[in-house]
């Protein structure tokens, strides 16, 4: 068994190598960063209970620029109902609202901004089916990701422009369809090694943030406002999250059962991310490159669940 496990961990570390030694271009962004979390869960019911799920991303390494130190905070926080089917398949639902605070680095602000905080109120409704084969299961993990509101996310350049969004379009409403299918394998019963993709397609546009390039037609007066005219409702920007590819995911962890009540998760993540408006035929050089951005996190978190169910 021991032998068996070495080889098990050989294979996950394998794997992250070729995740991270992926070459990328000079024109594309690469990063490395740390992607943690702590979940509490708390069960009154032997399949139905609530949790509350703090995370923080922070970026160590950014090619040709500073890294940008934080650059997510999120909080997750709802319910779940777990549904045995058979002894073979089950299903998971939960609900969860989801804060989403995007700090600016201190090196990437300019005085003249209102604000260096974004923030984000989104609602997430995850459905999960689970198929048991042994030791291996397969989990297809489907959400919807709802944004909802993002505020102070206005950029005053000196005292005429502004660029981004403005009070009135800080309310809105754009989906996101998150599909993830992961594999694992049960190496003993506290110890799991698993490999995994995940999809992020927009499929609803926010009707008044929608980006329109300046230069296009009808383009400039919809991005450069003043302060005294500020009634264009087409915003310059990417807070809500547009129609089409996003981005992809490639992971590769294990999990760890320290007790029966406490999980350590730990994984490396290979981030692919697109650019929401690559146009091929587009005359703007900006929108002719598909593949913006490459992120690599090292992912480490816990989750401890409180079973007050009696079960």
């Amino acid at each position: 068994m021991v032998i068996g496990m070495r080889r098990i961990i050989l294979v996950v570390v394998a794997l992250s190598m070729v995740l991270f030694s992926h070459r990328v271009d000079a024109h594309v962004t690469d990063t490395a960063r740390t992607w943690n979390f702590l979940e509490f869960r708390a069960k009154f019911a032997p399949d139905l209970g609530v949790r509350i799920r703090p995370e923080h991303i922070y970026e160590h390494y950014r090619r040709d620029g500073e890294p940008l130190q934080t650059t997510e905070y999120y909080v997750y926080a709802g319910i779940f109902y777990d549904l045995p089917v058979s002894k073979y398949f089950m299903l998971n639902y939960a609900l969860d609202y989801c804060y989403k605070g995007m700090p600016v680095h201190s090196k990437y602000r300019d005085t003249s901004w209102q604000s260096n905080y974004p923030y984000e109120h989104a609602v997430y409704v995850w459905v999960t089916p689970t198929v048991l084969l042994g030791d291996f299961i397969i989990q297809t993990r489907l959400a919807l990701y709802n944004q909802l509101f993002i505020g102070n996310t206005e950029r005053w350049r000196g005292d005429a422009k502004l660029q981004g969004y403005d009070a009135s379009e800080a309310s809105g409403y754009a989906a996101t369809f998150r599909g993830m299918l992961q594999l694992s394998y049960r190496v003993t019963k506290t110890f799991e090694v698993f490999v995994g993709d995940e999809v992020f397609y927009g499929v609803f546009d926010d009707a008044e943030t929608k980006y329109v390039p300046q230069g296009e037609s009808g383009g400039a007066q919809n991005v450069i406002r003043t302060r005294t005219n500020n009634s264009a409702k087409i915003a310059y920007g990417t807070y809500f999250r547009r129609q089409g590819l996003q981005l992809n995911d490639v992971f590769v962890g294990i999990n760890l059962s320290l007790t029966p009540d406490v999980l350590f998760s730990f994984q490396f993540i290979h981030e692919e991310e697109y650019n929401q408006n690559y146009d091929p035929k587009s005359e703007l050089a900006s929108e002719r490159v598909r593949l913006l951005q490459i992120n690599r996190y090292l992912s480490m978190g816990v989750t401890y669940t409180l079973d007050f169910s009696g079960k």
